[in-house]
């Protein structure tokens, strides 16, 4: 019996020990042969993945019989509606229970539109029972929310518009955007023959690295052509944490890979979430962007008149900092090198799936000091003895006669200020310049100075750069905007701020991108003539009539207008609590200039409530205390000014 014994530990043994390491079971231990080694390994993986995998089943079982109880919801409904039941149908509690517990299209999302992010677009059931894709839940704060059928019809034309905050186009609903007017044309042009979809995938503050994830998703949906309209979102991928991601991405692309392969996975996504909470309890690195930067700024130090002016016009009739650079040139260098690398690889995998690409320059408000870049840098200079003093000597001269309405000699002494750069990268000095033309009435010399700058920006040659190396056509809506503007320049009356556009301007990008798809002949089974694309101008004209930038955002342009009180009377139904941080900051820049101070101090509560988490008293966050801590960490407009 002892012998039987022995020999069933002995067996036990040696099962234990293809999982557990020999130490644990004998106090005089054996090294393990190799093979031992291997087949242990092997067996623990097996088991790993037996695990993962029937968790994984289980919780996607579970998340099925949640869609199948939302589908049977809306069924029902539908069925109920022509019954006219005494009470409206009500979703069951488990289906409310698992679908949001279990579905990543609710869940939050972490990777801000890179490699590994949930889709833009889910299947789901209308209440007339037509399946549709329709944008996810967790993407609708910066996403609009599109729809469109799951199965293109036959003979359809389906066009999908990717870029930033341009393309989405918040200030109007969706008949102010450029994609709208594409498919109104398109409709009108085909009279009718076949069905239009055009799909706005724009999404705020995005840059090529979510256009490309984005371009992955919607090949799946049979598209006929992608328009990428890229713009300034790119530069948030310079710093922390978007930048860091990206760098780490570039240099191990394996983990994008990996991230994708996981993201569709249930077990990942709760593993993702458990370890992400862990993470955030320290709490976060604070706002980045410049507008959440100043709104810290201002509600980090007591209520004073100046609250909102000292940030909001520290580029007005100003001579700017000298300082050093922000970031590293090769950072910028590596990170325009990305950005051509993604929009390649758009144009390369849609080319694979038989998908034409269509690129398109962006445009901005050429009158708008906002972006501009608002520092100087040593070795900008001409190194000869003398020449900083002469340049700021020069600089303070010009400002004052501009102040004073002296056109023509503040134009000499910015010009002297110009001689002394070897570098010329002063877009202020460009935008002074440009407006004493203006003043003058010399229009296209004063476009030649608003524009010396934009047409110079490395994020064009970095755009053509892609095109060229792609193979994709290109096209530069510029020159029509010019056309169109008043005096021939692209100024507010053509964007709602520096570089958001307004009706006008989307017109003009959305007949510049009927234009390109005719010449290049981009959806072979639509031809575009050019009679047609002459005629429609006043069109688009017509359909323009009535569509109006909503009224929040109507403050923000009344402000950028100078018209103060045209602002505080379109703001004054709504509560100050309702209002973001950057309609706040507007506010109370007009009620500071009417002298209304009562009224901004309680804008200053509303802000301060909204942006110091816990309703920290001033002075608990960080203030900005010099100019070089403003220009580097708020407006120096540097990063919009690199891309």
């Amino acid at each position: 019996m002892a012998v039987d014994q022995s020999a069933g530990n002995a067996k036990s043994n040696r099962i234990l020990a293809i999982f557990f390491p020999r130490s644990i079971l004998n106090d005089a231990p054996q090294p393990p042969s190799t093979s031992r080694r291997l087949a242990r390994l092997g067996l623990q993986t097996l088991a790993a993945g037996v695990l993962w995998g029937g968790l994984e089943l289980g919780l996607r079982g579970v998340g099925e019989i949640a869609r199948w109880g939302e589908e049977s919801f809306f069924l029902a409904q539908q069925s109920s509606a022509n019954s006219k039941p005494e009470k409206p149908l009500t979703k069951p509690a488990w289906v409310r229970l698992l679908g949001p517990t279990l579905d990543p299209t609710l869940r939050p999302d972490p990777y801000l539109g890179f490699a590994g992010t949930s889709p833009l677009y889910r299947r789901t059931l209308e209440k007339s029972g037509r399946e549709v894709y329709t944008t996810s839940p967790n993407k609708q704060a910066s996403y609009r929310t599109e729809t469109f059928l799951a199965k293109k019809p036959a003979g359809g034309v389906r066009i999908f518009c990717l870029g930033g905050s341009s393309v989405r186009s918040d200030a109007f609903d969706e008949k102010g955007t450029f994609p709208w007017f594409l498919q109104r044309a398109l409709a009108s042009m085909l009279e009718g023959s076949r069905s239009v979809e055009v799909v706005n995938a724009g999404g705020g503050g995005t840059g090529s690295y979510q256009y490309a994830e984005v371009a992955r998703e919607v090949l799946a949906y049979e598209p006929d052509l992608i328009v990428v309209y890229p713009e300034a979102g790119e530069r948030r991928f310079l710093t922390p944490p978007e930048g860091e991601l990206a760098e780490r991405d570039s240099t191990a692309p394996w983990r994008a890979d990996l991230r994708r392969q996981l993201a569709p996975t249930r077990l990942y996504t709760v593993m993702r979430e458990l370890l992400q909470s862990v993470r955030s309890q320290g709490g976060g690195s604070g706002p980045s962007q410049a507008f959440a930067l100043a709104a810290v700024d201002i509600a980090s130090r007591p209520f004073s008149p100046t609250s909102f002016t000292r940030i909001l016009e520290f580029k007005k009739d100003a001579v700017p900092p000298i300082l050093n650079a922000k970031v590293p040139p090769e950072k910028i260098t590596l990170a325009h090198q990305r950005f051509a690398e993604n929009i390649s690889a758009i144009v390369e995998r849609a080319r694979t799936a038989g998908v034409p690409v269509l690129l398109v320059d962006s445009v901005r408000n050429l009158t708008a000091d906002f972006y501009r870049r608002f520092h100087i840098e040593t070795d900008e200079f001409v190194q000869a003895p003398g020449t900083l003093q002469r340049w700021k000597t020069a600089y303070e001269r010009g400002l004052e006669a501009r102040r004073s309405g002296r056109f023509e000699e503040a134009i000499d002494e910015f010009t002297k200020a110009r001689s002394c750069y070897r570098v010329d990268r002063d877009e202020i000095l460009a935008l002074y310049m440009g407006q004493c033309y203006e003043s003058l009435g010399r229009y296209e010399q004063a476009r030649r100075e608003y524009e010396r700058h934009y047409l110079a920006r490395p994020f064009r040659e970095r755009l053509r750069d892609a095109a060229q190396r792609s193979g994709a056509p290109l096209i530069e809506p510029y020159p029509a905007l010019v056309r169109a503007a008043r005096n021939g320049i692209p100024d507010a009356t053509m964007f709602t701020d520096s570089f958001h556009p307004h009706v006008a301007a989307n017109r003009v990008l959305a007949e510049e991108i009927l234009r390109g798809i005719g010449e290049h002949r981009m959806i072979p089974a639509v031809e575009i003539r050019k009679a047609q694309l002459d005629g429609l101008r006043d069109r688009m004209k017509e359909w323009s009539k009535g569509i109006e930038v909503n009224k929040r955002r109507r403050v923000q342009i009344a402000v950028y207008a100078g018209e103060f009180e045209e602002a505080v009377k379109l703001a004054k139904d709504t509560p100050l609590e309702k209002l973001t941080y950057v309609e706040l900051m507007y506010l109370g820049w007009a009620q500071t200039k009417l002298g209304r101070l009562d009224d901004a101090r309680k804008t200053y509560e509303a802000l301060r409530s909204s942006v110091l988490p816990g309703g920290a008293a001033p002075g608990a966050a960080h203030a900005l205390e010099t100019p070089a801590q403003i220009v580097a960490n708020v407006f120096d407009g540097d990063l919009f000014s690199e891309f």
